[in-house]
């Protein structure tokens, strides 16, 4: 077994939330006043924790702004306006696969604690991940510090683990960790752009991880 622990990000990996993120991001714009956006504007950011996630997409408005916003996102993401983010089709069912066969699995993502407990909760998923990390406990992606967390609670080394994510930022933050990584094309950026990252391959999904690992 080459990567016996398997590092997953959440939103756009595991959870089919990008739908979510823009729809919320757009009524939060909308809530406080301010002009209206498209996804294509909101979705480069998406994977970042939510305080660099807002300096990226506002970088015209000042503090006050962009705490305003905040607040407004974040209420809305706790209301019941919007329907609970659920797993990609089959991606349950293949992470307890993976586990029956003997990887271990952990969680690097963008998300606030209080966000992926919430989730994870609502899908009992904990049960599946060893070990768990979010943004507002460490340094955020594309900082490796976060990974470098996963491995050091796992007791595996870099050689040993693989990253699984849909973003520049899982990509570049398994670069900076010495750790491999395989894009999915579930989330925010397409086969090319991920190869094009550093990816080391490209699946369509999670559901077709088992069986590319199964050729190392």
């Amino acid at each position: 077994m080459r990567y016996p622990l398997l590092v997953f990000d959440w939103d756009g990996t595991i959870m089919d939330s990008i739908p979510r993120i823009i729809q919320v991001a757009q009524a939060a714009f909308e809530a406080v006043g301010f002009e209206p956006i498209g996804p294509e504007r909101i979705r480069p950011f998406i994977g970042l924790n939510v305080f660099d996630f807002i300096d990226r997409l506002m970088p015209e408005f000042d503090k006050e702004a962009q705490k305003t916003f905040f607040l407004a996102y974040r209420e809305l993401w706790r209301s019941e306006r919007f329907a609970m983010a659920e797993p990609f089709e089959g991606v349950l069912q293949s992470l307890e696969s993976l586990r029956q066969a003997g990887y271990r699995l952990a969680v690097a993502t963008g998300k606030s604690r209080a966000g992926l407990d919430r989730e994870m909760h609502y899908h009992q998923m904990g049960w599946l991940f060893e070990k768990t990390c979010c943004a507002d406990e460490t340094k955020a992606k594309p900082d490796p510090t976060m990974l470098w967390d996963v491995l050091r609670h796992c007791v595996v080394d870099a050689e040993a683990s693989l990253v699984i994510g849909d973003s520049e930022f899982d990509i570049q933050m398994a670069r900076n960790a010495g750790v491999h990584s395989v894009g999915v094309t579930t989330g925010c950026l397409s086969q090319s752009e991920l190869s094009g990252l550093g990816a080391n391959h490209v699946l369509e999904s999670v559901n077709h991880l088992q069986a590319w690992l199964q050729d190392k």
